[in-house]
């Protein structure tokens, strides 16, 4: 998905297993986006890269469910 709005669709119309987000995406972050995904599948496992990784962003990422958040 070029940006979170598209793979929300795509999280909507079609079986996915993983997500995962950048960050730092066009028009929404990627924690923005997985918020989204969760109304659709609160049990769907993601992954966050991001190339700050701070301990804010490690706190959202956290209360978010993210599996992992991976370091660019």
């Amino acid at each position: 998905a070029e940006c979170g709005e598209e793979a929300i669709e795509i999280v909507r119309g079609e079986t996915i297993h993983l997500v995962v987000f950048d960050m730092h995406m066009p028009r929404m972050t990627g924690l923005e986006a997985l918020q989204q995904v969760r109304f659709i599948n609160e049990l769907l496992p993601a992954i966050l890269v991001t190339a700050d990784a701070t301990r804010e962003l490690m706190r959202e990422a956290l209360q978010a469910h993210v599996f992992s958040v991976i370091p660019k």
